[in-house]
């Protein structure tokens, strides 16, 4: 992955008609979770810390982080990482540097045999520039040293700061070589994040979507881009990508699998009729 291709990220969303909520947003606002104690929308971070702290005290997960030698105060984002990964509502949304794999989440599930045009029948492929608008400051939080590593309890004060994004990223080699970094933030317990190419973008607001951070921009020169797809083109699209081995078993790996496939091909080669 070079330089230019980590400027621009995607995502897939397979119906036009979805923003872009995190998974602890929708958990949030179908559940009125707002309501139940009467508390005001910062109880919505509070919930990710009592997840976090309940889950720092997980024996497995605790001896990962005494492994990779993560201090308690260091293991927030981390660990949200494998919470994202393993189906908890978290404040993470996924995206990836490849286009390709944007188009595989955004089609995978479409089965389409309408004829309409409502809003409906698009799935939509989003592309940032992490670079186009200076407005907006894109923070790898790899990139942040040990000593400074955020924790969810200082994004109380980031709420009044929608111009700083911050996302957790593997891939951008120029954080990797620094020292006194944290070694791995989305790859610990998700080996599936390195053929998707995937990154994770943190946003602390209960009910604000991604795309609305940027609604104050001029049109012109909007870090953020969509593009609506006809649902009928979902089929050509899967066959396309089939070619280019972007594929289930491409995006979402069994190495056991694999492992078993590579002694597999040796004895139907050793017994090949001559």
């Amino acid at each position: 992955m070079n330089t230019e291709t980590k400027r621009f990220i995607y995502r897939g969303m397979n119906s036009a008609e979805y923003k872009l909520y995190n998974s602890a947003q929708r958990f949030w606002i179908l559940n009125s979770l707002t309501k139940w104690k009467g508390k005001e929308n910062i109880e919505y971070l509070k919930m990710f810390k009592f997840m976090l702290n309940r889950a720092k005290k997980d024996f497995l997960f605790k001896k990962v982080f005494e492994f990779y030698r993560l201090k308690n105060w260091e293991i927030d984002f981390p660990l949200m990482s494998i919470l994202q990964h393993y189906g908890a509502p978290t404040p993470l949304l996924d995206w990836t540097y490849n286009f390709d794999v944007a188009l595989y989440f955004a089609t995978e599930k479409i089965s389409y045999f309408g004829t309409s045009n409502s809003i409906k029948d698009y799935f939509s492929i989003y592309k940032i520039d992490k670079e186009l608008n200076s407005n907006y400051n894109f923070i790898n939080l790899k990139g942040i040293p040990r000593n400074e590593t955020p924790k969810v309890d200082d994004y109380y004060r980031y709420i009044d700061q929608e111009n700083l994004i911050y996302f957790l990223s593997d891939f951008e080699d120029k954080m990797i070589t620094r020292k006194n970094i944290i070694s791995q933030f989305t790859s610990i317990y998700n080996q599936n994040i390195i053929p998707q190419e995937g990154l994770l973008i943190f946003n602390p607001f209960p009910d604000t979507p991604f795309e609305d951070y940027f609604r104050n921009s001029p049109s012109e020169n909007k870090p953020i881009y969509c593009i609506n797809i006809h649902k009928h083109m979902a089929e050509y699209i899967r066959r396309r990508l089939k070619k280019k081995m972007i594929t289930k078993s491409f995006i979402y790996p069994s190495i056991s699998d694999n492992a078993k496939n590579a002694l597999n091909i040796y004895l139907d080669d050793i017994t090949k009729l001559n």
